[in-house]
């Protein structure tokens, strides 16, 4: 009896906190951030295993179907999280939620959370279907291997229809032509790029560099030129930044290392104009 009152207060416990957990998931796609809830979500998930691990081990063989209810809801939650991103993709025409920061050095930031829907079946669409490959970069005036994939779409891919319909979008907003679309893939937490300005951008006065992030959340960031504090930002499910202005001269950007990743995914989806690099006069 006292075996089966146990059972039931364990169960009720672990239902409460991921119900508690997924409403605050729930809620928070209609403020724009569900990135970040996404992440306390699998974390909340992680902590409730072990503390079936716990309860497990210290009731030995006598308590096989509270655990077995409680790491089936769990897997049922995570299943509703895996469910988030999935709808036909498509993107907010208005660019209603946009925030504007302006930096030092004549740069500017404009992000959009969550601007993409979607964005899950557009990570899939682009995994698919194009060919990524490894890239060189200059790095302190030697050529590296940059730690992730790149690909460049209508070369190494077909390009989808939503993205040449956020082509459009970004040109008619910023009145410029977003000739070029590229991809950065990061396969996992261990892909990054270093801390850089575009090897063109970084030599005229101004230019702007769209990215759409699709798949999981990475942090992204940005810091002076000359070295000082970074700006941090969390980036993916569909989120829009766009860096303006000298931001590529006078700043610099970089995707760190993650341990907490794992083995998520991220692709970047990059818009840049055309650009002719200054020569000296």
């Amino acid at each position: 009896m006292m075996m089966m009152i146990s059972q039931r207060i364990f169960r009720f416990r672990v239902q409460m906190k991921g119900d508690r957990c997924l409403k605050r998931f729930n809620q928070s796609r209609f403020i724009g951030r569900s990135h970040a809830l996404h992440d306390s979500f699998q974390l909340e998930l992680s902590r409730l295993l072990k503390a079936l691990e716990r309860e497990w081990r210290k009731c030995g063989r006598n308590q096989p179907s509270g655990a077995r209810d409680a790491i089936r809801y769990c897997f049922e939650m995570s299943v509703q999280l895996d469910l988030f991103g999935r709808e036909a993709p498509d993107f907010d025409h208005t660019f209603g939620a946009l925030k504007r920061f302006e930096l030092s050095g004549d740069a500017w930031l404009e992000l959009v959370p969550n601007w993409l829907s979607g964005h899950q079946e557009l990570f899939d669409c682009l995994l698919a279907k194009t060919r990524f490959r490894s890239e060189q970069r200059l790095m302190y005036e030697k050529m590296v291997e940059v730690p992730r994939l790149y690909a460049v779409l209508g070369e190494d891919g077909p390009i989808p229809s939503v993205v040449r319909a956020m082509q459009r979008a970004l040109s008619d907003r910023y009145r410029e032509s977003f000739t070029n679309i590229s991809l950065g893939y990061y396969r996992d937490g261990q892909d990054s790029v270093a801390f850089h300005g575009d090897y063109v951008a970084r030599t005229l006065p101004s230019a702007l560099v769209a990215t759409v992030s699709v798949g999981a959340p990475r942090r992204f960031l940005m810091r002076p030129a000359g070295g000082g504090k970074s700006l941090a930002f969390s980036l993916g499910c569909g989120d829009l930044l766009v860096m303006g202005g000298a931001s590529q001269r006078t700043w610099q950007h970089a995707i760190p290392k993650s341990r907490t990743v794992g083995d998520q995914q991220r692709i970047a989806i990059m818009f840049r104009p055309h650009w002719e690099p200054l020569r000296p006069s």
